[in-house]
């Protein structure tokens, strides 16, 4: 028991001086030290370099890819949103039921209605 209470006061005061750290850093460099703290406990926790040691070390690299994936959403998040309205307003603009340049809501054209004529030319001759 006292040793796992030690090893939870190793991590807590190593990832003490990250956590403050990590206020002042970009989220790559705060997901970065975090990790660098992690590593380092689990040498401190497993020093005999075993199996142990690598699945905690695996954990905190594990870790590290997550925290850089939501950083990343983060990131991108406003522009995503930014696309998505794009995107719906295509698709709105794309299921309208009237002819080109009619307005949201015309009704459709007559099929069986001849299309128009275009207007004679100035002079008054057909083509």
């Amino acid at each position: 028991m006292w040793r796992s209470l030690s090893a939870a006061a190793v991590l807590l005061a190593l990832a003490a001086p990250a956590a403050a750290a990590a206020g002042d850093q970009t989220p790559p460099d705060r997901c970065r030290a975090v990790r660098d703290g992690c590593a380092d406990a689990c040498t401190q926790r497993h020093p005999e370099g075993d199996a142990a040691r690598v699945g905690c070390i695996a954990r905190c690299t594990a870790d590290h890819a997550a925290c850089e994936a939501q950083s990343q959403y983060d990131a991108a998040k406003p522009w995503l949103n930014d696309q998505v309205g794009k995107m719906r307003r295509f698709y709105e603009g794309f299921k309208g039921d009237g002819p080109p340049g009619a307005p949201p809501g015309a009704p459709p054209p007559d099929p069986r209605t001849p299309p128009a004529r275009p207007a004679d030319p100035p002079g008054g001759k057909p083509i």
